[in-house]
């Protein structure tokens, strides 16, 4: 089976790559010195994700880098600085947009081929379909973690878009919340890196969270302590959707872990998976 992967961190990024069933790489905004030169893609897409909060005291930053990767020539406004000290950044083939904020940050910079909106974009109906494919004609979407299955095979169907402009996740842990509230400073003393840090905690009901700081970029993430995982599901999916695209969301998985997953989802029946969820894919958001 063929996929597209969401990484966020070197070994990911390693593993993913070596693997002749991917097709494309979302890299975290974390990797951006880490894109792989063309002749180590063999043939695959590589897309930068934009941060999760883009802050105003960063966006010059921010707009610095695009400008790099994206060459300058490309960039229409040449007010944009350059900031990044690495000067020989690899050249991406598009950006993941996490929220409305970026699509006129992205515009601004430029860029308005391969753009492909996060499951976090506000994308729940056609009419916000169409805004965003006004904005940028060529763009895709990952379907919405908050709709069903159900919801999101209409969505598909009205928008009068093809499957192939749409991405559905068959393995993650959901991102349930974006925060400034950091958990590793707060409970186990601010780092102050370039690393990705984790810290679980449990609720009273002892269902686990997973707190993901990223110490530069000012934001932790909580993530679903079980991963949703439809690799099962594949032929059920496509009766459903049609030829739709592939995704795994790769966030805390060590390089072992990524290479079990990676396995699982070539087999005819996969095994199920212990401490599992199905997220919203049959029972929405009561």
């Amino acid at each position: 089976m063929k996929y597209t992967a969401k990484v966020k961190t070197e070994d990911q990024l390693s593993t993913v790559l070596a693997d002749e069933n991917s097709e494309a790489l979302m890299l975290d905004y974390a990797l951006i010195k880490s894109i792989p030169a063309m002749d180590e893609r063999k043939g695959k897409k590589i897309f930068i994700s934009m941060p999760e909060v883009l802050r105003e005291l960063r966006a010059e930053s921010v707009a610095g880098n695009l400008r790099q990767l994206f060459e300058e020539k490309d960039f229409p406004d040449k007010g944009l600085p350059v900031a990044c000290s690495n000067r020989n950044l690899s050249r991406p083939d598009g950006v993941v947009i996490k929220n409305i904020d970026e699509i006129g940050f992205v515009k601004k910079c430029g860029l308005f081929e391969n753009v492909i909106g996060d499951a976090f974009l506000y994308a729940y109906n056609c009419r916000a379909v169409s805004f965003y494919k006004n904005e940028f004609p060529g763009m895709k979407f990952i379907l919405s973690d908050e709709l069903t299955d159900d919801e999101n095979a209409e969505l598909v169907k009205r928008s009068g878009l093809k499957p192939e402009e749409f991405f559905y996740k068959i393995y993650g842990h959901q991102v349930l919340m974006v925060t400034n509230q950091c958990f590793q400073k707060n409970y186990g003393g601010c780092k102050n890196d370039d690393g990705i840090h984790r810290v679980d905690f449990f609720d009273e009901k002892e269902n686990r969270f997973i707190a993901v700081s990223k110490c530069r970029e000012g934001a932790c993430e909580i993530l679903s302590g079980r991963p949703v995982l439809m690799l099962d599901k594949q032929k059920e999916i496509l009766e459903k959707f049609g030829k739709i695209n592939f995704l795994l969301d790769f966030t805390i998985e060590s390089k072992k872990e990524t290479e079990r997953i990676l396995s699982l989802i070539q087999k005819e029946n996969p095994e199920k998976m212990d401490g599992i969820s199905r997220g919203h894919h049959y029972r929405g958001i009561d």
